[in-house]
């Protein structure tokens, strides 16, 4: 495990697509902090929905979905039946809208391969309904999460 934190320093580029970054984010995701800021997220989310009309829910950079699940299972304890767009920049992204959409049939899922540091898609824009919340998952416990290590 070292030898992978080694790899990557404060200098690096950030690249989510790095094997060495995926590792460490793999490794992490479990840890009690990680799942203290998906609560924060999650119940964060879920207050604003249930708050005001929300069109359309988007998430930048999904990843895993493990977040995204855990929304999902709010939404649908609480009824709330907003259409869900999730993307990110690996095609992977397809197979965890397939995921979440099993798991939570109630729900209207799209995906779409998108860097947020680039225009989204015509497709993905065609697909938003105002008033859009957009929300990105959380780098920022992930880069504490490194330090720790």
């Amino acid at each position: 495990m070292m030898r992978v934190v080694a790899q990557v320093k404060k200098e690096s580029d950030w690249d989510w697509a790095n094997p060495a970054i995926q590792d460490i984010f793999k490794n992490k995701a479990e840890s009690q902090l990680y799942k203290i800021f998906t609560n924060v997220m999650v119940g964060t989310v879920t207050s604003i929905v249930k708050r005001f009309k929300i069109g359309t829910l988007i998430e930048v950079g999904t990843g895993p979905g493990k977040v995204t699940a855990s929304l999902c299972e709010e939404m649908s304890k609480n009824n709330i039946k907003i259409p869900v767009i999730i993307s990110d920049r690996a095609p992977g992204i397809m197979n965890i809208r397939d995921q979440l959409q099993q798991s939570f049939p109630t729900l209207t899922f799209k995906a779409f391969i998108w860097d947020i540091r680039e225009i989204p898609p015509d497709e993905l824009v065609a697909h938003i309904t105002a008033p859009v919340l957009l929300f990105e998952r959380f780098c920022l416990p992930m880069q504490a999460m490194m330090l720790s290590t």
